[in-house]
């Protein structure tokens, strides 16, 4: 017969025992807490959401900024951008009428002649402000879109946009004032 001693039992028993109630109070404790927390996160998160698709809401309905500022601003080239020299050039920067102080900007490289070819006179032939007259940009307004969450202009799209299609019967009508018939 095996003589139990009482260091035996505390060992073997009572530790163990002790060891898993602990470990349940613990992880019950923990789990109490991560849900708490996750509570309040996902409100803030549900929060952070809404506020957001807001914005998108009325993103939807912004579709000019305004010029603000025209500076010269010096850049490195996209193809040389740690070794490569600076590259004088223009910022030309456009406030989004959105929720916030929002602005996006432009950079063209100063042209060195003035023959029509450079980025920067095409966008002042869009704006419709002669090369004298660069102030003359203040006020003027852009056209801008909201892509992958930041704002953007896209002047050169507009500026390829032509007019619509009008019809040889609609141009006929016109010069010569007649009405059109409807055709059954």
């Amino acid at each position: 017969m095996v003589n139990f001693d009482t260091t035996f039992i505390v060992l073997v028993v009572l530790v163990p025992l002790a060891v898993i109630l602990g470990s349940i109070i613990l992880l019950s404790y923990t789990t109490t807490q991560f849900l708490q927390t996750r509570a309040a996160v996902t409100h803030g998160s549900l929060a952070g959401v809404q506020a957001k698709l807001d914005v998108l809401e009325s993103a939807r309905y912004i579709n000019h900024g305004i010029i603000v500022d025209v500076r010269e601003r010096t850049r490195r080239s996209k193809e040389w951008i740690f070794t490569g020299p600076p590259v004088e050039g223009i910022q030309v920067v456009v406030a989004v009428p959105a929720e916030n102080e929002t602005y996006t900007s432009l950079w063209f490289k100063t042209p060195d002649k003035l023959d029509g070819t450079s980025k920067f006179e095409r966008f002042l032939a869009y704006c419709k402000v002669h090369p004298s007259e660069v102030e003359e940009l203040l006020g003027k307004q852009v056209p801008v879109t909201l892509k992958d969450g930041e704002w953007q202009t896209n002047w050169i799209a507009a500026s390829r946009r032509r007019e619509p299609i009008v019809s040889f019967s609609q141009v006929v009508s016109r010069l010569f004032g007649e009405e059109e018939e409807d055709v059954v």
